[in-house]
């Protein structure tokens, strides 16, 4: 049994505003470095040539024929690269967050941690992954139920670096049996900011993801944490936000 939405969201305020500036530069780097590997993903695959033509045809009013195109292998294998090294720099914004909510020194070069398990993470997103696909072709609510039993596999890999990823996933499993619906809650009241985000983002840069993603990130961690480790940490320093 986890506490409910609104102490887990008071927590992570407290925990970020305690923290200071180099929370929001870690996710301001996250931000960017995901920004220039999509694009470059997009180039190279030809997914982003695809796009704009869709875009051509939508505004001459044409009906769209997608044709993909010509791409050299080369140009697929570095795609691959680059969607891998993605993949590291989420996984170890993960362990960042974790780091963020334990007290533990944080700075940029977190984003690379995962590469010290480069092996695990990678199979446990992957594996994750297809799993979930696997159950969204099946049907959208398996998936969407996959998604939230596989979602703590990464913090359980960081808690536990000798389980193989197989192993990762099902403990993750074992901790979301009866809590999937809580996260459920947890993420359903993060709408709203989602929703002002996307409205900033669409008139200007997406500055408030800068919050944000910190924000849910570590309402996410203490959600582990609490399922994971029932008796609470209090070795962060907390600022009472009703003050």
């Amino acid at each position: 049994m986890t506490r409910s939405t609104a102490d887990i969201k008071y927590e992570a305020k407290s925990i970020i505003f305690s923290r200071g500036y180099k929370v929001f530069i870690v996710a301001a780097v996250l931000m960017l470095v995901t920004f220039v590997l999509s694009y470059l993903i997009e180039t190279l695959s030809g997914a982003g040539q695809v796009i704009l033509d869709y875009y051509d045809a939508l505004k001459a009013g044409k009906e769209y024929v997608m044709v993909w195109p010509k791409v050299s292998a080369l140009s697929w294998v570095i795609c691959a690269l680059v969607y891998v090294m993605l993949i590291m720099v989420s996984a170890g914004y993960s362990f960042h967050l974790l780091a963020v909510m334990r007290g533990e020194e944080i700075s940029v070069r977190d984003l690379t941690a995962s590469f010290e398990h480069f092996g695990r993470a990678l199979a446990v997103v992957v594996l994750r992954s297809l799993l979930i696909g696997a159950g969204t072709m099946l049907f959208i609510i398996p998936g969407l139920i996959l998604s939230y039993r596989y979602r703590m596999a990464l913090y359980v890999l960081y808690d536990n670096p000798e389980l193989g990823p197989v192993e990762c996933l099902r403990r993750s499993g074992e901790l979301m049996r009866g809590n999937k619906l809580s996260l459920l809650i947890l993420d359903i009241s993060f709408i709203g900011w989602y929703f002002l985000s996307g409205l900033i983002s669409a008139v200007a840069l997406p500055v408030l993801d800068v919050w944000l993603r910190p924000y849910t990130g570590v309402a996410e961690v203490i959600f582990y944490r609490d399922i994971a480790y029932p008796q609470p940490e209090d070795d962060v320093e907390r600022i009472d936000l009703r003050a």
